[in-house]
């Protein structure tokens, strides 16, 4: 996806959410912000968008968006599951505002490098997306979350900015088209709403809908 498509989508997708009177957050690893930074480019985007968590390190996963430390434990840091919880705590986490919570969140977790900088180069450009919509309120079992699966290519500066643009497809295919498993997903989990830690059994293997 070219700079000016990624460009073209995310204005169309933020006009459709000023339309609708929706808004929306981030949660971010390894683009920082990234997301958030193109967004905040777009005209209306005071009325859409509530803001971002930039949460690179594990302990502000935990401490900002309440990212169950046994989750990360288990299941890593770059995992559906992670994803998962970010996506749903940044909902959570904007339930406050009164006025502006949010309606749609966008999370990402992956590596844009090999881990640690050394070791597996194979899960380099492993990246997790969520998103998660709270139509129907914000009780944990209101919000949907659909997490999807990308390998990427190419260096990290690279990884993240096809981060960036996947995401930003996202949104389009949510926001525009109502569409929110997009048929161009490369690999989707579809992860069952849950309260609390007891049934985290139940995310150990997420389904696998779709591979390239």
């Amino acid at each position: 996806m070219s700079g000016d498509e990624t460009r073209s989508k995310l204005r169309r997708a933020v006009d459709a959410l000023f339309r609708e009177d929706k808004r929306i957050v981030t949660a971010e690893s390894l683009t920082c912000g990234g997301i958030s930074a193109e967004i905040v480019k777009m005209p209306r985007v005071s009325d859409t968008l509530i803001g971002g968590f930039a949460v690179y390190n594990d302990d502000m996963k935990v401490n900002m968006l309440g990212v169950p430390r046994s989750v990360i434990d288990r299941f890593t840091a770059v995992s559906a599951q992670v994803a998962h919880y970010m996506a749903r705590g940044a909902l959570e986490k904007t339930a406050s505002c009164a006025g502006t919570a949010a309606d749609v969140s966008i999370a990402v977790t992956g590596y844009a490098g090999s881990p640690n900088g050394f070791a597996d180069e194979s899960e380099a450009g492993k990246v997790f997306i969520a998103l998660a919509t709270a139509f129907n309120g914000r009780n944990a079992g209101d919000i949907d979350v659909n997490v999807y699966q990308h390998k990427f290519d190419g260096t990290r500066v690279e990884v993240q900015q096809q981060t960036i643009a996947q995401s930003v497809d996202y949104l389009f295919q949510l926001a525009c088209h109502n569409n929110i498993i997009p048929s161009t997903a490369t690999a989707v989990h579809r992860i069952p709403n849950f309260g609390n830690d007891a049934v985290i059994e139940h995310i150990a293997r997420p389904k696998i809908l779709a591979h390239t």
